[in-house]
This record gives structure tokens, C-alpha cells and sequence, in this order.
């Protein structure tokens, strides 16, 4: 249940005290005397009722011939035993939250260790979304997600919804991590100059090689501060695109779970989440991409859509409304291709 480099035991401070009262055959009333305390506190320290302060650890060095870091290293690595204690209890009652992730494959990518037993998974995920329990990954994780799935009945943390989440946010998470690697040198977020590049990027829809289309478009991104990456999607992930801050919210990172190849979802995705960086940018939190309000989903939409098919292009009498991003297969795998 613990990691190998964490005690499988402690014993509280106050067994050792009651030891020491043996072997010097010193009552526990002349032990209180001699350090000036109480009878009823030494007698609740020595029950493991009360806890050994920094005053009490000078009194008992003075008294019994240890010293006071002695006494502190044991109380500390007692309350650390302890502690991990409750996580672990706390951890197993909050078991579906661990078992709504693939655990294996975040271990085959190599972003957990190897692990079986349950709170020690539970225990590499926290560490892994860097939060410090459950509770805190809903704050940071799942209050930011609520509202993605548009008006499904992905809201609630809930199975089945409790798994969407999971491959969702890990999906996110493995994004950061890989982000914070590339994005170091970038220069700070820019969204007037992202609105000045965009156009040229509906150019590069008609390049045939996916490399080509991810190195021409991260070039001209890269003076807006903004990063575009492919992520694989966890299985059975049903979202395409999703953007956030990284290096402390300064650069803005477009992630995509499908490759740049001509005639899929990538430049609808791509111009989705542009759209959300010139709403929102930094104003939104980290997650960008992430929202519960309709009318800025289709805000996005209609910036993507519009980039794809320009409203000049279009002779008179076409109902260009509706063309919407949905139309184009965006939030949906099966969705029908965009060229």
C-alpha cells in the first residue's frame, strides 16, 4: 500500500517516553515535574493523545538524554505515517475515480509507474496531474471541463460520464506535459498578432504532406506565442481539439487528437480553438478550449467555418448558416471529412 521509500509503521513518541520511564524507574509525575508540565499532558503524550511540540522535545532532551531533534523526528515521521494513513483510506472510498482511468495505458506512455494495488495507482495519478487528492483534481480538473460536451449528459462526475473526464483531462495533462518541453523559448501570448496571421493559414489547406502542414503552421504561430501539437487520443476519446496555457499562462498551446492529413478534421479543429484564443486567451484559465457557454461554442464555429468557406466565396441564394463547424464532423470521430 506504501511506496518503498515510506515507513510501513510508526509508532507515536510517547511509547518511547514510556519505555525510557521503565528503564530509569521515574514516575510519570516526577517526569512532568522535572519538565514542568502537567501530569495530564505528559500522560496524554505517552497515550499517543497529544503530540510532542519543539518546547516539549527541549524539556524531554534535558530530562532524558535524547535530543530534541530526536524527539521531533519521531513525531514527525509518526504524523507523516499517519497522514498517509488517511490518504490511503480516503483513496480507497474514492476507488471509481481511479478505476475511471487507463491506468495501463498511461503506463505503456510512460507517464505512471507500473503499479497493482489501488492506492498506490491512486497515489502515482495525483502526482501525475500534480494536485493532492481527489477533491483538488475536481476543483482544478473537472469544474474547468464541465460544460466541454456541449448539451449531452456529459455533465455530471458520474459513471459512465466519471471515464469521458478521465480520458479527457489525462489526454489534456500528457499535452502540458509535453508542451512545457517545446514552448520555453516561445515569446509571450499575442492575440493581435494571431488575428494577423490567421489568414495566411487557410493557405496551407491545400499542402498534401502532414509534417509539412505542422511545421508550416507552427512557424508562423510561433511569433503569436501560440504552440499546435498532435496528442494520441486515449482509447476511445471522442474529442478532437482542446486549448490551453502553458509555461506559468504565458504561451498558448492548440492540441489536436488527430494528425495534420488533408481531407480530416484538423484545420476545422485548428480554427476552432484560434477562436477561442481571440474570445478568450488568458481571461479563460488554463483551459481555453473549455467552456459551458453555447453562444461561444458557436462564436468558434462560425470563425472556423468562415475561414474554410469565406462568405465572398459564396454565390447568391447559398444558405451558408448551415455550415457549421458541427456540419464539417467537428466534435464527432465519425464525422463526414471537410474536403
Amino acid at each position: 500500500m506504501t511506496d518503498k521509500y515510506y515507513l510501513d509503521y510508526a509508532v507515536h513518541p510517547g511509547e518511547y517516553i514510556a519505555e525510557l520511564l521503565e528503564t530509569y524507574n521515574m514516575p510519570q509525575a516526577e517526569l512532568a515535574s522535572r519538565m514542568y508540565v502537567s501530569t495530564k499532558h505528559l500522560n496524554q503524550i505517552i497515550k499517543g493523545k497529544a503530540n510532542i511540540t519543539s518546547l516539549t522535545a527541549l524539556a524531554l532532551e534535558a530530562v532524558l538524554d535524547r535530543s530534541a531533534q530526536y524527539w521531533l523526528s519521531l513525531q514527525a515521521k509518526f504524523d507523516e505515517f499517519t497522514a498517509r494513513e488517511e490518504q490511503a483510506a480516503s483513496l480507497l472510498n474514492q476507488k471509481d475515480w481511479i478505476l475511471s482511468f487507463d491506468y495501463l495505458d498511461l503506463t505503456k506512455r510512460g507517464y505512471v509507474p507500473p503499479a497493482k494495488d489501488l492506492v498506490q495507482k491512486g497515489l502515482h495519478l495525483l502526482r501525475f496531474f500534480q494536485v493532492a487528492s481527489v477533491n483538488a483534481w475536481e476543483d482544478v480538473w473537472f469544474n474547468h471541463m464541465q460544460g466541454t460536451f456541449g448539451g449531452s449528459d456529459a455533465h455530471t462526475n458520474t459513471d459512465p460520464n466519471r471515464k469521458v473526464y478521465a480520458e479527457w483531462t489525462a489526454w489534456i495533462r500528457i499535452g502540458q506535459l509535453l508542451a512545457e518541453k517545446i514552448v520555453s523559448d516561445y515569446p509571450v501570448f499575442h492575440a493581435q498578432k494571431l488575428r494577423r496571421i490567421v489568414p495566411s493559414l487557410r493557405s496551407l489547406t491545400y499542402i498534401a504532406d502532414p509534417q509539412e502542414i505542422m511545421n508550416k503552421v507552427n512557424k508562423q504561430l510561433k511569433d503569436a506565442g501560440v504552440w499546435v501539437q498532435y496528442v494520441q487520443p486515449m482509447k476511445g476519446m471522442r474529442m478532437n481539439a482542446a486549448s490551453f496555457m502553458a509555461r506559468s499562462g504565458q504561451v498558448a498551446c492548440i492540441q489536436l487528437s488527430r494528425p495534420a492529413r488533408t481531407g480530416d478534421h484538423f484545420f476545422v479543429s485548428l480554427f476552432h480553438e484560434i477562436g477561442h484564443l481571440l474570445s478568450k486567451g488568458k481571461s479563460h484559465g488554463f483551459l481555453i478550449g473549455s467552456t459551458n457557454e453555447e453562444d461561444e461554442e458557436n462564436t468558434s464555429d462560425g470563425f472556423a467555418v468562415d475561414l474554410l468557406i469565406p462568405p465572398e466565396d459564396l454565390s447568391d441564394g447559398y444558405d451558408k448558416s448551415r455550415y457549421t463547424a458541427k456540419e464539417f464532423g467537428w466534435g464527432s470521430p465519425s464525422g463526414k471529412e471537410v474536403w
